[in-house]
């Protein structure tokens, strides 16, 4: 069989499933030999030969392959940096932009994500991506609204980056993130995890369970549940953060101890328990004196309060209470 290196341009299309393995196609272009493609994209170019068990070849020459063939590799022979993601859901607005291309094009789900491509959710936008690591291990994430991704950068800072977060937020699971000033490892199997990048490219990293190691500025720091940080462009973690559970909201704004790691109160007031028919949906700070009762028509609402921490993470809405509002009165509870 021919060893000559024809000219190594191959593009990755689509995920395919083939009696029990997983497979991966690869489509030929002019030059390429099966000796060639296995030494680019298998981690033992000795494999060769899976090609042909896997493949029906048009003539009895294995070295002769037809440019814009598709050739089926099993993932698990794949070098990782070759293998593809896939984009498991996706549901509003989600664009996706191939490696080396101008264009954004509508995103669907069950496609396949390689290296270099980006995908950027809309303000309604949501995406689940799914890593294929090991024939029994499956590594994903979601793409919440308004963010951008880079599908397995592979800089040299971080090559075991499965996805760089350039902006907005994700969840994650067993997948490692990197954005422009920090790389989150988890540490845990049941490792989940929150990574956001804001306007001024401050990295903020919740851990909801397990623990995750995140490293920046040359200092690498255990977050472990129920705790967060924050990473300036160009310095190191900050120290871990205990984050404050929400509490059931009262019949007014809560007094904040002194000391609490609480900024913001997020506060949603609906005329129906099920806050489909919302009249307020306003932040305010801790220091702000909010006077609802005189923001708000009398009447009988539903109210709820969840709290936003000092690295920007919000918890959950409290426990809804139905509320009485009288003009230049305390607001009280309808209960009352």
């Amino acid at each position: 069989m021919g060893k000559t290196l024809g000219p190594l341009v191959l593009s990755v299309l689509l995920l395919a499933s083939a009696s029990a393995e997983e497979l991966q196609d690869i489509v030929v272009k002019p030059g390429d030999t099966l000796w060639s493609i296995a030494g680019r994209y298998l981690k033992d170019p000795s494999k060769w030969n899976e090609l042909l068990k896997y493949n029906r070849l048009p003539t009895r020459d294995a070295d002769l392959i037809l440019p814009g063939m598709a050739l089926k590799v099993p993932v698990l022979l794949v070098k990782e940096e070759y293998r593809a993601a896939k984009l498991a859901s996706a549901a509003g607005l989600v664009l996706f932009r191939k490696r080396g291309s101008v264009d954004w094009r509508r995103a669907a789900a069950d496609m396949a994500l390689y290296r270099g491509d980006r995908l950027r959710t809309g303000p309604t936008g949501r995406a689940e991506i799914s890593f294929t690591l090991e024939a029994d291990t499956d590594t994903g994430l979601t793409v919440l609204p308004g963010s951008l991704v880079v599908i397995s950068p592979q800089p040299r800072s971080a090559p075991e980056a499965d996805i760089e977060l350039h902006s907005g937020e994700i969840r994650g699971t067993h997948a490692t993130v990197m954005t422009n000033s920090a790389l989150v490892i988890p540490r845990t199997e049941d490792t989940r995890f929150d990574a956001s990048v804001d306007k001024d490219l401050n990295t903020r990293v919740r851990v909801r369970k397990g623990s995750a190691a995140v490293r920046a500025g040359g200092r690498e720091v255990v977050v472990r549940e129920d705790f967060a940080v924050e990473i300036r462009p160009g310095m190191p973690p900050s120290d871990p953060v205990r984050l404050e559970a929400a509490v059931d909201a009262g019949s007014a704004l809560p007094a904040i101890p002194p000391g609490s790691p609480v900024r913001r109160y997020h506060v949603q007031i609906s005329r129906d328990p099920d806050f489909s028919s919302l009249i307020m949906d306003r932040s305010f700070d801790v220091l702000d004196a909010v006077e609802l009762d005189k923001l708000l028509p009398p009447g009988e609402f539903w109210m709820r309060v969840s709290y936003v921490d000092l690295l920007d993470f919000e918890g959950k809405f409290g426990k809804p209470r139905r509320i009485t509002v009288a003009k230049h009165q305390v607001l009280r509870d309808a209960d009352d």
